[in-house]
């Protein structure tokens, strides 16, 4: 869209004796810089940081730090044991080997994986809400500025009511399900040992 002074000074102006030539018209490659830096940059992670340290100190980096352990332990606490009896199922003891296991198939590792992430991103899907939540540095209009987890939890329910906690469940799902199966693989594969030189 065109401003409204600059139409206003195309239009012809009269006089008693001559009529003033209307002026040019404004030049595209103007409108288009005008236009750039008009619209807002997209913030870089070094922006944010050092935005943060003006702003709210060293302090500032660690906001919501108690809100992402309280979600990544428990994830770690369903996942890890969850993987395990996964990557179990069906397998023999290795003969010669008391208390081992013959190692898994590939597509066992990779589907354990992907199983055992899904359900523990789901399960602490709540808790990545409140996290998010906390941690939100550009507030929309009417949202909530919370005091601290247990100010957030009560908020959100008594507003939102109990389904806003499941907030992004199938996303995280759909995002964490292949990254851990992919981790998983690379493990099964050696890939780290291989880059590392520690296989012998």
């Amino acid at each position: 869209m065109v401003d409204v002074f600059p139409l206003a000074a195309q239009r012809p102006m009269a006089a008693p004796t001559q009529t003033a030539a209307p002026s040019p018209a404004p030049s595209v490659v103007t409108d288009a810089s005008q236009h750039r830096s008009a619209c807002p940059q997209r913030p870089s992670a070094t922006g944010i940081t050092v935005e943060l340290l003006k702003t709210r100190g060293l302090a500032g980096l660690y906001r919501g730090a108690g809100a992402t352990l309280m979600r990544d332990v428990p994830f770690s606490m369903i996942y890890f044991p969850l993987f395990a009896n996964l990557n179990a199922l069906g397998r023999e003891r290795a003969e010669g080997q008391a208390g081992d296991q013959a190692q898994a198939p590939f597509w066992q590792s990779f589907l354990a994986g992907c199983t055992a992430g899904s359900v523990a991103a789901v399960a602490v899907t709540p808790l990545d809400v409140i996290k998010t939540r906390l941690q939100t540095l550009q507030k929309g209009e009417g949202e909530d500025t919370y005091r601290g987890i247990v100010d957030c939890t009560r908020r959100i329910m008594s507003r939102e009511g109990p389904t806003a906690f499941l907030k992004g469940a199938a996303c995280r799902a759909l995002v964490i399900a292949p990254l851990f199966g992919i981790a998983q693989g690379v493990y099964f594969l050696g890939v780290g040992e291989a880059v590392l030189g520690l296989r012998g």
